[in-house]
């Protein structure tokens, strides 16, 4: 093999590589906390980003995780604060006062995944 072959793999080795960056999906979570306050709402305090990035509503669904089980809360009613939002979220069957949960947040490109977190 010559230079010029050399070459000639190697940017389309690297090309293929970049051009796959924009194919592979990736899922972004978010970890926070339930707060159970009574036996008929949850809380959930959400940054402003979060907040924007999930896109919620009131009466909307809000999925979620917790203990690798998938579970499915209402929103009740959304309160801005100066620095976050405060979600209440329909009855919890779940009798801790703390439970960690996680949520999707958005879904990114790896590419665009990577150059967000610089």
């Amino acid at each position: 093999m010559n230079y010029s072959n050399n070459l000639f793999i190697f940017c389309s080795s690297t090309l293929a590589f970049a051009s796959l960056g924009f194919v592979i999906p990736i899922d972004n979570y978010e970890n926070n906390q339930l707060l159970n306050v009574s036996n008929s709402h949850s809380q959930l305090f959400l940054s402003p980003k979060s907040f924007k990035k999930l896109g919620l509503k009131e009466s909307n669904w809000f999925k979620y995780y917790t203990e690798g089980k998938e579970k499915h809360s209402k929103v009740i009613s959304i309160i801005a604060e100066a620095n976050r939002y405060v979600l209440y979220l329909s009855e919890s069957k779940d009798t801790k006062l703390i439970t960690n949960i996680s949520y999707l947040l958005d879904s990114s490109y790896f590419w665009a995944n990577l150059f967000d977190h610089l």
